[in-house]
């Protein structure tokens, strides 16, 4: 790049000289005006105007280059830069011409070992399905036919046993000292649910087939009515179960939901989980079937047994919440529970037959009370359409009657 020296000393000397020769011009002009028969002659001052024009052009030059290059700053930076690297790589060119063929055998080395890497995880997948077959063969079935059997004779079921099936494909059969003859078909509705919930537990602790991968933290188990069909004396023991293969310890599955319609469980699950001080990780919920269900939060005490349930339903009908047909019977039974919890089932009766001649509104009530529930197939059809508010005044008017109307408005609090 060429340099370029500015005149900017000889602009400033030229334009002294310039205002120099001004002043001398106007000194003798102002003589001239005092004397005018003096003769005067003033100093021209062209050369040094067109000088310094010269050197106000040459500056112009100067500035609309440097405009220029502003105006394509981009382009003059490139230029920088490629004569930058340009001068850098000059500069550099021994040790990048001694550092090249290093270049190459390092990228030779990694070549190949990316060939080994992937050498490797080819081996490691083969090695998984050998892992996978193996484990399909030898997966914890013994372990679990174990456990289940344990189970069984904890639980009193005495009578059979589960084996383990031989053959490629892991299976289980159910099997009675002494007999080959096949055993499920001769259980009952409850041994047939025992077994199956065992089973059930097994699956939860273990994997649902031999090539799954998911951990179990990430599962979600769903208990719905554990002890349908079973007598009251397992109760507590299906409740000890699912604490003990389910909810412990905290972090074993991502959410456990267990459904029941029965209130002893109910009871008995919550016990445990009070005992284990876990009150705080769950979270209780009443469905009520109507003509649409409907999802309540519930308090772990909204309800202590059947008795309280039976009022909740009645409640739940006169909100819309249950159906109306379930009034007639929730009635009956709490009348029956608590008349005969306080002995006064004789006055129950007497006060039902005084009600029922005294209001013909009141007759098919009295009706299907007198008769209980589903004692013949007339109770079945004769209600037609029920008005649950109807049905409430006569209910509550029996309370009234027999002086237990405090009772009444205690449980429709």
């Amino acid at each position: 790049m060429e340099s370029v020296e500015y005149p900017t000393s000889e602009l400033t000397q030229l334009t002294s000289d310039l205002k120099a020769l001004l002043i001398e011009n106007f000194n003798f002009i102002e003589t001239k005006i005092s004397t005018p028969s003096m003769v005067i002659t003033l100093s021209s001052t062209s050369s040094l105007i067109e000088e310094i024009n010269r050197l106000i052009e040459l500056e112009q030059v100067r500035i609309d280059a440097f405009n220029q290059k502003v105006r394509e700053k981009k382009k003059h930076l490139n230029i920088i830069n490629d004569r930058f690297w340009h001068c850098y790589r000059d500069a550099c060119a021994d040790l990048v011409n001694d550092t090249q063929p290093k270049l190459e055998v390092l990228k030779l080395q990694r070549s190949e070992k990316r060939d080994v890497v992937q050498q490797i995880r080819t081996h490691i997948n083969v090695q998984r399905q050998v892992i996978v077959d193996s484990r399909s063969k030898i997966t914890n079935i013994d372990q679990s036919v174990e456990n289940i059997n344990r189970w069984l004779g904890l639980l009193g079921l005495h009578g059979f046993e589960l084996l383990r099936e031989e053959g490629q494909i892991p299976q289980y059969r159910l099997q009675r000292p002494q007999s080959q003859d096949k055993v499920f078909k001769s259980l009952s509705e409850g041994e047939k649910t025992l077994i199956s919930f065992l089973y059930f537990l097994e699956v939860c602790n273990g994997e649902l087939d031999a090539q799954s991968t998911k951990q179990k933290s990430q599962r979600i188990v769903v208990i719905d009515d554990p002890i349908s069909s079973l007598s009251h004396n397992y109760i507590y023991d299906v409740a000890s179960l699912i604490r003990r293969h389910v909810l412990l310890p905290s972090n074993r599955f991502k959410q456990v939901i267990v459904m029941t319609h029965n209130l002893f469980f109910y009871h008995e699950l919550m016990k445990l989980v009070e005992d284990d001080k876990r009150e705080n990780e769950m979270a209780l919920f009443k469905v009520s079937k109507a003509t649409h269900s409907a999802i309540q939060t519930l308090s772990k005490r909204d309800i202590k047994n059947d008795y309280h349930a039976f009022w909740h339903t009645i409640k739940d009908a006169l909100e819309g919440k249950a159906s109306p047909a379930l009034i007639p019977n929730m009635m009956r039974n709490i009348l029956e529970y608590y008349f005969s919890f306080v002995q006064r089932k004789d006055k129950l009766w007497k006060v039902i037959d005084e009600l029922s001649e005294q209001n013909p509104d009141f007759r098919a009530l009295y009706r299907y009370i007198n008769r209980e529930s589903h004692s013949d197939p007339v109770n079945l059809t004769e209600f037609g359409d029920i008005d649950p508010k109807q049905y409430l005044e006569q209910f509550k008017k029996i309370f009234v009657v027999t002086d237990f109307e405090e009772h009444y408005n205690l449980m429709m609090a």
